[in-house]
């Protein structure tokens, strides 16, 4: 239960995909699990647009979501707060 003590630990929030409506698993089934603990949560809306918009079509052939334009989201959104927080210590 590695999964359900990493949610347990993590203040999340975590996105929970399958590849059917919820209503409809039955039994075991396959999820995507993305922890956005450590993620800035002014790019939170990114990442779920982002995401929907990569899901809302049926895939053309192997597809994978792309982070990396998000983690560099999350690095100028950490440095734009860092560097508020020093303006206002200044």
């Amino acid at each position: 239960m590695k999964l359900a003590s990493k949610m347990a630990s993590e203040p999340g929030p975590f996105l929970v995909s399958t590849a059917v409506p919820l209503n409809d698993v039955k039994g075991e089934a396959t999820f995507l699990i993305a922890d956005f603990s450590k993620s800035n949560p002014k790019g939170l809306i990114v990442a779920v647009a982002a995401y929907e918009k990569s899901t809302a079509a049926p895939p053309k052939g192997a597809e994978n979501f792309d982070p990396y334009g998000l983690i560099i989201l999350n690095v100028l959104l950490d440095a734009s707060d860092y560097a508020r927080l020093m303006e206002a210590k200044v």
